[in-house]
């Protein structure tokens, strides 16, 4: 008798323990396919812009994934500090760009991408992280494109000057690493971070 309510109770539990997989499991696909219809309508919308037309940045697919973008900045500000040394470091190394790569997950726009430098290395700029209160949470909104968001992050890197020992250098990419840019973020940056935000 014992064995047979046990039973029971043992089935209960299982179904239980499936039915909240499967809805989860539902909700995980509804949000995937909301960030993949939102940044299919984003690549196709900045291939339409200024930017695109006038050659500051292009973005690309890594290998066909719509949540792994390659943004190639072309152009900075002239009168700044990055500048000159850009134009010094295409010299050297026949390069053209700025490269960053950006990783997008499933609560996206809700949350920031995770955006990093590949190349130059730049002073300053631990593991290729960009230090902007507008890649967290807290400083992040779900109306921001990536038009707007790779011009900002280009305002950013325009105060730094290219590393001259390490041309040929890059910083490794990691697509899951958005959980060690919010842990360096909340040491460096603990005011970008409230309890709401983590």
């Amino acid at each position: 008798m014992s064995f047979i309510r046990f039973s029971r109770v043992s089935i209960a539990l299982v179904v239980m323990v499936v039915g909240a997989l499967a809805v989860q499991s539902m909700e995980e696909r509804r949000a995937s396919t909301r960030a993949s219809k939102r940044l299919m309508n984003e690549f196709k919308q900045f291939h339409e812009s200024d930017s695109y037309k006038n050659g500051v940045f292009t973005v690309e697919l890594v290998d066909g994934n719509i949540y792994l973008w390659d943004i190639k900045l072309f152009k900075v500000d002239p009168d700044s500090r990055l500048y000159k040394d850009f134009q010094a470091w295409k010299e050297r190394t026949g390069k053209d760009h700025i490269l960053l790569r950006a990783a997008y997950y499933d609560d996206y726009p809700f949350a920031p991408p995770y955006v990093q430098l590949i190349y130059p290395i730049l002073d300053g700029l631990t593991f290729g992280y960009i230090c902007s209160e507008l890649l967290t949470k807290s400083g992040w909104s779900s109306a921001y494109t990536i038009e707007p968001l790779v011009l900002q992050i280009a305002t950013i890197l325009s105060i730094r000057s290219v590393s001259l020992v390490q041309d040929n250098q890059r910083y490794s990419f990691d697509k899951n690493g958005r959980s060690g840019y919010q842990d360096f973020m909340n040491l460096v940056h603990p005011e970008f971070y409230t309890q709401n935000n983590m």
